[in-house]
Formats: structure tokens, sequence, C-alpha cells
């Protein structure tokens, strides 16, 4: 089992910048990429929910989540925000 992070996912240079990340449940962060480690764990900082809120929040109001670690097996996809 091969547990290095993959070559396609370019995330030293998404450092210190704001990226939107899609988790595996369907819901939407974005935060500013703080680091990762060699598995593909991420820390995001300044982190907001922005798609996929559950109730009693209506779907159109972010939620801050502050500084967050998001572990590999949840990401989807990381991509630079515009």
């Amino acid at each position: 089992m091969n547990n290095k992070l993959p070559s396609c996912w370019p995330l030293e240079s998404y450092l210190n910048k704001k990226v939107i990340v899609c988790l595996a449940d369907n819901r939407e962060i974005q935060g500013i990429l703080q680091g990762y480690d060699v598995v593909g764990n991420i820390v995001l900082k300044d982190c907001i929910e922005t798609v996929g809120l559950t109730p009693p929040k209506p779907a159109t109001e972010p939620r801050n989540l502050g500084t967050a670690v998001v572990r590999s097996p949840h990401i989807r996809a990381i991509d630079i925000a515009e």
C-alpha cells in the first residue's frame, strides 16, 4: 500500500494561498493552506464552510471554522480559490 501523497497534488505551489477543498461528504470549505504532510493531510487557516451546510443554518450562510486539519481520506479535490 502506498501511503505517499499523489504526485498530481501540487500542494507546494498552493502554500499560503486561498484554496477550495471539496470533501467526500459533498461539503466544500475554503481557507489558506498553511501546511500538509506526506499522506496529504492539510491544515487550513481562516477556514469557512461554504457549501453543504446542514440545518438549522440556511445554505447561504457560511460557517466559520477557524483553523482546521483535514485528513486526506476526506479530500476529493483541492484548487486555488479565484
